[in-house]
């Protein structure tokens, strides 16, 4: 991977999710595991117990001189039951990582934590951070901000990763997921996907302005789309949330809502498939507010276990030395080649490594 190749070449690494870190993509960084649901020694099924699950290959990863810091949810894998985990072996993953390098390992759970660990620590000075804020994923960002949970924000945990990777004199890579935008559409709840990407765009312009574009790639992308789509033909302003207020032919919003062949409202904002199919076989849907996080649209038809991935082309973006790479239509794999390229991380005995 090229957290891999990075710490192989003596840069500074980091990994950010508002996922579980032990979740499919965050993992996919630092792990090699037959199935992504095998989290913690309790998942890996019979017989299959040589497998090492991810969450022990997180806390011994040793590429180099290990992660400088993880930050995300997922506490459950890491603990055993008598402590609220799910591990079967009874290790305490968080107490081992910490007793390998106590000087120098420093464990955070809430964000207050955080800011004090970014604040006095550095990588430059071999310290560690690993930080888990929830016992599974973490909290979406329109219960976070209610002020109930001592979570940090996507743009709070990035920036802490920013100021503790930027003291290193050797460079760093930096890997950051706002995982919870799958999870609510998913869900079928796109009031809830939408506040989420908002945080991510938050969090891209809180990097721009902290990073110097002169030596600092970013990039931006996804790695699949979802079936929301835009449905109906709403005016001008109308709630993006809200139920589909058509034009007349003098192009003025007319006065009710548009309703559909079995005379309901509908909303701009639909999903090919998933939970929103059955939710709204009640008529009572009709009566709830739908700019509420916990609306779920209208489906086309439903799947018992929630919207799926489409297979839309992704967008990336790119600012920085190798921006220019980045254009056009490119296979998802070509990513990390053009990475590879842009930071001089080369295998040994490639073709390109003397460039």
């Amino acid at each position: 991977s090229i957290v891999t190749l990075s710490e192989q070449r003596g840069l500074a690494t980091g990994i950010v999710s508002t996922a579980r870190i032990t979740h499919a993509t965050p993992a996919a960084a630092y792990a090699h595991s037959a199935d992504r649901n095998w989290e913690n020694d309790g998942l890996v099924p019979p017989g299959q117990e040589s497998c090492t699950d991810i969450a022990s290959q997180l806390t011994a990863y040793s590429e180099g001189n290990g992660l400088d810091i993880v930050l995300g949810g997922g506490k459950v894998h890491f603990l055993p039951a008598a402590l609220g985990g799910q591990r079967k072996d009874n290790r305490n993953l968080v107490e081992e990582w910490s007793a390998a390098d106590p000087a120098h390992s420093t464990f955070v759970d809430t964000a207050t934590d955080l800011e004090n660990a970014a604040a006095n620590l550095s990588a430059a000075r071999g310290d560690k951070v690993f930080g888990l804020f929830s016992n599974s994923h973490m909290s979406y960002e329109t219960e976070r901000s209610k002020g109930t949970t001592t979570e940090p924000s996507l743009t709070e945990m990035t920036l802490a990763a920013l100021r503790f990777l930027g003291a290193s004199d050797k460079g760093y890579f930096l890997y950051v997921e706002a995982g919870r935008i799958d999870h609510a559409h998913h869900e079928g709840k796109a009031g809830r996907a939408l506040v989420e990407t908002i945080e991510l765009s938050n969090a891209v312009a809180a990097t721009l302005k902290s990073i110097s574009l002169e030596d600092t790639l970013v990039l931006v992308t996804a790695d699949h789309g979802h079936t929301m789509t835009i449905g109906g033909y709403p005016t001008r302003g109308n709630p993006i949330l809200g139920y589909v207020t058509e034009n007349d032919t003098h192009g003025q919003p007319k006065p009710e809502a548009a309703i559909n062949t079995e005379n309901r409202l509908y909303t701009t904002l639909s999903y090919a498939n998933g939970p929103g199919f059955a939710a709204h076989q009640d008529p009572a849907v009709q009566e709830m507010d739908t700019s509420d996080p916990d609306y779920q649209q209208i489906a086309a038809y439903g799947l018992k276990w929630g919207e799926s991935h489409s297979g839309a082309d992704v967008v990336i973006y790119a600012a920085g030395p190798g921006a220019d790479q980045f254009h056009g239509v490119i296979e998802q794999n070509r990513i990390f080649h053009l990475m590879q390229k842009a930071m001089q991380l080369y295998d040994r005995g490639d073709p390109d490594s003397s460039r």
